[in-house]
């Protein structure tokens, strides 16, 4: 049982300096928080308490030590007695604190000292020890009225707010206590909305002790439970009849426009929540619900608070964090910054990363509504572009169906000499001319692949290029990526070819060059997306904290084994067009089907052609690894369109066997040549093939390299279900030098 002759510690530094009026319902109480000659008192209270309480201060502190009064609403059970102080303290330098809107009254006491008005002071107030909060709650119950929160020692001196009137008083509430408080609250709280105002900023707090100036004092493990009941009670206002049933008609017509609001809400793929500035949810769409393992909203509830509570922390000022040091929160980050783009990292139902582009608009007071947009694949997509962005002698380029360039990679840039591209609006039209750009403008806006050979201009410099263009979808819109081939060392060669007699053979290459840059296309595309992954799987473990140093060199490694099989690709295709004339070795034929599998594997397995490789022995031969692959390229792409434009069964086959008789057999399983074209088909510009289709230099070509350069020839046989194509290396030249 307490003495309450005596000042009694309600927390460290803190003393309950009331008085306990016997057989009076309505206790009035008094605190004194001691802070050296900074010491606070709070609401002194009336002349009829005014001895006790000096007394039980001067039994704490002398009474010159106390700096403060304050006074939290202007009624005279709170600070009549504050001119009597005034004289006992005796201090020019004390204040009397308070809001504005009391001190209009409060000045009729007659006091002398300085006002302090909260709201000149960003409602705080700092002693040398200790920080006082000042939480506004107007109109509970006057309209200047306001709590004090001692965030040292978690303590709310809540004013009127959880006071009550008890016939049986104790100065520690027990957990019936909502039951000895009911009545102080119908009748002095002006209404429902106004007394949750005031208390759904309090729920915010962290408290462990509540000092109501009338009532008992609340501890911690009764703090939530008086609240939630206090939010459910009806006062003021809500017990007029009238008065609630056009409170009801207005909740009806609110409930059915929110319903409105949540089907629009619900239809969208970004995910949209709604927050209080306090960092309590009010609503999530059903976006969330398809990201996330949750299957609704009471579900989450039960487990969270916020939704920034599945923020994973990563490093970077734009990335919004599950909390801060400084007691801000993600909402007020985002109210402060209001023009910049924030990220958010949160794991999907399958708990892989995810990254948001987060947004906010304030809709209210009290309420934000944030817009989470997953850019995941953008990202991805811009880190496949920074990838390939410097490769040379093969550009990219990223349009929108209208012709606007989004993306042009840098070796292109400073091959054009382009120096503003990010800060410029740049269209197809600027780089083609009016034939080339209707065409490749027709060819976009119908999604269709683009395959063919333009010159591109900027300013004095032309470069001729081959396009491979696709459609795709970036960031949720269609565009067309394309590939571009510097042409320039080609088109020198081809002049070189010329004088030397060697045109028709730089004619064929040209005549092959748009399924090698498809093939080129297929062949990047798995190890650009594997790298492109790596890249962000590393980046998130880095930015997380979680990379291992094992983990980082096996990544390296990784990545330099991927980019070395693109780079491959691209030695293969830029040596295709070399003239290698007078590089002739012996080499195993081995590299040359193996560098033509690299080519043909997954675009043909993409048509359901099985390539199959068998070497019976070893086979070495003389001459140019590079013309033996052209050889090997014409006879695989001519057996693959004859595979899929004229057969028909489901298993398609293409073997490539080196047999112990010194020869290399091309075989498929297409149906075969016809007898009436047999004696044509090693004649130059002789083809079966559509119009555009073929320039019937394939087969004219490799034979002549076959008798010319390897000195044996190229033989055709036909099979049970196909065509066998020899190269046969101990059939003597049919005469001519070496290439």
């Amino acid at each position: 049982m307490e003495d309450y002759t005596k000042a009694i510690p309600i927390a460290k530094d803190v003393y309950w300096v009331g008085v306990y009026m016997e057989n009076d319902t309505f206790q009035c109480h008094t605190y004194l928080v001691v802070d050296g000659e900074e010491s606070v008192l709070i609401d002194s209270g009336s002349m009829l308490e005014f001895e006790a309480v000096k007394q039980k201060i001067e039994s704490v502190i002398p009474l010159k030590n106390i700096k403060y009064l304050i006074a939290h609403h202007q009624d005279p059970d709170v600070c009549a007695n504050m001119p009597a102080f005034e004289a006992v303290i005796q201090r020019e330098d004390l204040q009397i604190v308070s809001h504005s809107r009391n001190f209009a009254l409060l000045k009729h006491y007659g006091l002398k000292s300085k006002f302090y008005v909260i709201e000149e002071h960003n409602f705080k107030l700092k002693t040398k020890s200790f920080d006082f909060d000042f939480l506004t709650t107007p109109y509970a119950h006057a309209p200047g009225a306001f709590v004090t929160y001692l965030r040292d020692r978690k303590v709310l001196f809540s004013s009127d707010i959880f006071g009550g009137l008890e016939e049986s008083w104790h100065f520690y509430a027990n957990e019936n206590y909502f039951d000895e408080i009911k009545l102080f609250h119908e009748n002095y709280m002006p209404s429902q909305d106004i007394l949750n105002y005031s208390l759904n900023k309090i729920s915010k707090l962290d408290l462990s002790l509540i000092a109501p100036q009338h009532g008992s004092l609340i501890q911690k493990q009764y703090i939530q439970k008086v609240i939630d009941e206090l939010k459910e009670l009806k006062c003021g206002l809500y017990i007029d009849e009238g008065y609630i049933h056009s409170l009801i008609e207005e909740k009806e017509k609110e409930e059915k426009a929110n319903k409105k609001l949540n089907l629009v809400l619900d239809s969208l793929e970004n995910i949209i929540v709604i927050s209080t500035t306090g960092n309590r949810l009010r609503y999530i769409n059903e976006a969330f619900f398809r990201f996330s393992a949750y299957k609704n909203f009471e579900e989450f509830k039960q487990r969270h608070h916020c939704i920034c509570e599945l923020f994973e922390p990563m490093e970077g000022e734009n990335y919004l964090q599950p909390s801060y040091d400084n007691g801000k929160n993600w909402i007020d980050i985002l109210k402060e910054n209001p023009h910049k783009d924030f990220l958010v990292v949160m794991k999907n139902k399958d708990k892989v990363n995810t990254l948001f582009q987060v947004s906010g608009k304030q809709i209210d007071n009290d309420e934000y509504l944030v817009a989470f947009h997953d850019i995941t694949i953008y990202q991805e997509n811009m880190n496949f572009m920074k990838i390939l962005s410097n490769v040379k002698g093969v550009y990219f380029t990223v349009a929108k169906i209208s012709g606007e360039l989004q993306f042009m990679s840098q070796s292109l840039l400073d091959d054009l000499h382009i120096k503003d591209f990010a800060s410029n609006r740049f269209m197809i039209r600027d780089f083609l001319d009016k034939k080339d750009y209707e065409k490749t403008l027709n060819h976009i806006q119908t999604n269709n692949n683009l395959s063919y050979e333009v010159n591109i201009y900027y300013g004095e410099v032309s470069i001729p290029v081959f396009i491979y263009g696709y459609f795709g979808i970036i960031n949720h819109e269609p565009v067309h990526i394309g590939i571009l081939v510097d042409l320039r060392e080609i088109k020198r060669l081809e002049a070189e070819a010329k004088e030397k007699d060697f045109f028709i053979m730089q004619q064929a290459k040209m005549a092959q060059m748009g399924e090698m840059v498809s093939m080129i296309a297929h062949q990047w595309r798995q190890p650009l997306n594997a790298i492109s992954a790596a890249s962000i799987q590393t980046t998130m473990k880095y930015e997380m904290d979680m990379l291992e140093k094992e983990d980082f060199i096996q990544t390296q490694h990784f990545i330099q084994d991927e980019c070395q099989k693109m780079s491959k690709v691209i030695d293969t295709f830029m040596n295709y067009a070399k003239n290698t004339q007078t590089d002739s070795i012996e080499f195993d034929v081995h590299k040359a089907i193996q560098s033509i599998r690299d080519i043909f594997y997954n675009e043909l397995a993409t048509r359901g052609i099985k390539l199959v490789y068998k070497e019976e022995t070893k086979l070495i031969v003389y001459g140019n690894q590079n013309m033996l692959e052209q050889i090997l390229l014409n006879l695989v792409a001519n057996a693959k369109d004859a595979l899929m434009e004229r057969y028909e069964q489901k298993e398609k086959m293409v073997n490539i066997i080196v047999t112990t008789n010194k020869t290399i057999e091309v075989i498929d399983n297409a149906g075969g040549i016809n007898d009436d074209i047999l004696d044509k088909i090693f004649e130059p510009y002789f083809t079966t093939k559509e119009a555009g289709k073929g320039t019937g230099l394939g087969l004219y070509m490799s034979k002549k390299i076959m008798n010319e350069h390897f000195k044996g020839d190229l033989k055709y046989e036909r099979t049970q279900e196909g065509s066998k194509f020899i190269l046969d290396f101990n059939t003597p030249p049919v005469g001519g030098g070496r290439y």
